[in-house]
């Protein structure tokens, strides 16, 4: 048996060993103290509160008129980068001329349809403006048999 003070992600506990939740649990905690360390909650919510308009925190002023030129940026940043669809084209590069590039272009434009990508890249977009962040996670949906990718909240993500 390896010695537990080596538990790592290259030789993880075995399943059912006593060290598997204090284990596990601790690389959690590992994760959630360098996300404190660096200070991410805080950039994002002061990243939130100027989207929103709030340049003054606490020490707002009164009667005072606030041009949120953060929000103007980001929205049209977002609208820039998704006004129109992006379009990947294959090419056939070997000669062969059997007509698989013409499929796989046809295939790759189905995808983005059927999977909502446009409305799935104005999101990102969004919160990676709004943020500085984007966290996609990719998942295995099983009723369709084929990968999904997923974006969460940046406050769900704890780095590595």
């Amino acid at each position: 048996m390896p010695d537990p003070k080596k538990w790592s992600l290259v030789n993880p506990p075995p399943e059912g060993h006593e060290d598997v939740a204090k284990w596990a649990w601790g690389l959690f905690d590992q994760a959630r103290i360098e996300k404190d360390r660096l200070r991410l909650p805080e950039v994002w919510k002061r990243n939130y509160s100027m989207f929103r308009g709030d340049h003054w925190g606490k020490k707002k002023k009164r009667n005072t008129l606030s041009i949120n030129l953060f929000f103007s940026n980001i929205q049209r940043t977002v609208a820039n980068i998704c006004s129109r669809k992006p379009i990947a084209e294959c090419m056939d590069l070997d000669g062969v001329g059997d007509g698989a590039d013409k499929r796989l272009t046809a295939m790759l434009r189905k995808w983005w349809e059927d999977t909502n990508q446009q409305a799935k890249l104005r999101f990102t977009t969004q919160k990676s403006e709004k943020y500085g962040i984007t966290i996609e996670k990719a998942y295995w949906d099983g009723d369709k048999k084929e990968p999904g990718i997923v974006v969460l909240d940046p406050y769900a993500c704890f780095p590595a």
